[in-house]
């Protein structure tokens, strides 16, 4: 899944600053989930920055190095 765009969260953030609405009336407006909107709130209320973080490559290899040319062989 992509990242929503910067673009979108600061207007996401700006209208619940400015109390356009609920949490639920600003996320059915902008077509995402109140779980995101808290996640994106505390995201900038911990680090100061809305940027999309890293994605996370997924699991990491069970055999690397010896183990793994044992296999192969």
């Amino acid at each position: 899944m992509k990242a929503y765009p910067i673009e979108l969260r600061q207007r996401v953030l700006q209208f619940v600053d400015n109390h356009v609405g609920t949490r639920d009336e600003i996320a059915r407006m902008f077509n995402v989930s109140t779980f995101w909107i808290r996640k994106l709130l505390r995201q900038r209320s911990q680090t100061g920055d809305i940027a999309p973080l890293p994605q996370n490559q997924g699991r990491k290899p069970a055999f690397r190095g010896a183990n793994l040319k044992l296999l192969n062989d």
